[in-house]
């Protein structure tokens, strides 16, 4: 804490940020701002000459200066800028005012930039009241007190709430666990991946190794009840488990029974369920925040396991009673990820759609969603409407597949069907390798790897992209 006389004025930076959130109580009667107890205000502020953020972010009230901490993920603010440089401009600030005057003071947020010398820009002001006694201040410091003592308890039912299931789900699968314990005579080994569906096709060859060194082994792979069917048909997996979401893994974890446990999470996979975070440390210290520096799905989730590096292609296992009708030339899409930032543009993906018909393909959609296609006799939108199976068999079918970084472009890769894949930046990934095996050596893949995130890759390179591949493929049969 330092106290300035004057607000200081910088010429070489330009900031623009934005207060997304502040404990600020409005006074009913008189409309008033009141903090009580404690400051905690967040945002976001990038320096739009430099287009790079700000090292330091200073909250000041009338001239008494507290440091905020900097540097947190805003990928939202880096793909609206276009500009992943400004991936870490976050920044928070969550401290008592017990050792503040009540009154009124300038609330003033300024941020720093050190190649510019001892000088701040204005980003935000206003005029709050420092409360930390009096009936309104008790009753508002209770509230919060409150809130922090049941945060986890609410969240906890909240969680409940969303996943009815989740005590049922724990139970049962407790005593299959304890049942395992008893009566199993041979060595159990607990593979556990629980999302998402790329994530588990990418991490197939794990149960290969496993076999390759305790071929008597008896293996347990444990995932969401929605994917058991891409591990349940593997024949290196003896029996699933399905549980409702991370946090019920992290519980069936906690109980320590005598198991090898192969945790393929990375540590802090967070549940959005509960509202938890799993615990998977890991000797390499990988994070969501750097894992893809470490290699490829596969690679960083053998490391945060605790098993050594391997890069193997993945291999789907289809259940045999499985049948779908295509017709021939059929390209399959995959337009959208669960995250945003790696989409391309639906006006983009129907001018594609439309050159490949006019090229005399069949086109077919899958996905949970469409990218608004016009209607068309060649366009099949299979969105929301086959199994995982179906659309694993639809793509094997298929002359090509084209699609964002999202799990059927896994699928793809492990099926060993010719795949176009559009890569852009992705969090603070400028460049990144997904895909093991021959999606990786590009052998089988063109992997489009887009300075700039990957809205801004052009029809025109996809669609030579595809045109190259359907043409070895031609001449490949």
């Amino acid at each position: 804490m330092k106290t300035s006389d004057a607000p200081r004025k910088m010429e070489t930076s330009v900031p623009f940020g934005n207060i997304d959130s502040i404990n600020v109580n409005i006074l009913p009667i008189s409309g008033r701002k009141v903090i009580c107890g404690e400051i905690d205000i967040s945002g976001w502020v990038v320096d739009i000459r430099s287009r790079n953020i700000f090292k330091q972010v200073v909250v000041s009230l009338d001239g008494v200066e507290f440091n905020a901490e900097c540097g947190l993920s805003r990928y939202d603010i880096a793909f609206h800028f276009n500009n992943p440089n400004y991936y870490r401009s976050g920044f928070r600030l969550r401290r008592s005012t017990s050792d503040l005057k009540e009154g009124e003071y300038r609330l003033t947020v300024r941020a720093y930039n050190e190649k510019a010398g001892d000088c701040y820009d204005l980003v935000y002001q206003d005029k709050v009241i420092i409360r930390n006694s009096g009936l309104f201040a008790r009753l508002m410091y209770l509230k919060q007190r409150v809130w922090q003592l049941m945060r986890n308890k609410i969240l906890f039912l909240r969680g409940l709430i969303r996943e009815v299931g989740f005590p049922f789900s724990f139970l049962k699968n407790v005593m299959v666990l304890l049942i395992l314990r008893w009566f199993a005579r041979k060595d159990v080994r607990v593979i556990s991946l629980v999302e998402h569906i790329g994530d588990i096709v990418a991490c197939e060859p794990v149960t290969r190794m496993l076999r390759s060194v305790h071929p008597k082994a008896h293996v347990v792979w444990i995932t969401k009840y929605a994917y058991i069917s891409l591990v349940s048909h593997n024949p290196g997996i003896d029996q699933t488990l399905g549980v409702t979401c991370i946090y019920e893994w992290s519980l069936l974890k906690k109980l320590k029974l005598p198991f090898q446990i192969i945790d393929l999470h990375i540590d802090q996979k967070p549940c959005t369920t509960f509202s938890t975070a799993l615990e998977n440390a890991n000797d390499q210290e990988i994070t969501l925040e750097n894992y893809y520096s470490h290699g490829n799905i596969l690679e960083v989730f053998l490391a945060a396991a605790g098993l050594p590096k391997m890069d193997m292609a993945p291999e789907f296992h289809f259940d045999e009673k499985i049948r779908i009708s295509v017709p021939e030339n059929l390209v399959v899409l995959h337009t959208s990820s669960n995250e945003f930032y790696r989409n391309w543009q639906h006006e983009k993906w129907s001018v594609l759609v439309q050159r490949l018909i006019s090229d005399g393909y069949f086109v077919a959609e899958v996905g949970l969603s469409s990218c608004g296609v016009p209607t068309h006799d060649k366009f099949l939108n299979y969105c929301g409407k086959l199994s995982l199976q179906e659309i694993a068999m639809l793509i094997k079918k298929a002359d090509l597949f084209i699609g964002v970084d999202s799990g059927f472009a896994h699928f793809a890769n492990a099926i060993n069907t010719p795949g176009v894949i559009l890569l852009g930046y992705y969090r603070a990934f400028k460049k990144y390798m997904p895909y093991s095996g021959r999606y990786k050596s590009g052998e089988n893949a063109t992997v489009i790897q887009c300075d700039g995130y990957a809205k801004d890759i052009t029809v025109a390179l996809v669609y030579a992209s595809a045109m190259e591949r359907l043409h070895k493929r031609r001449h490949a049969r």
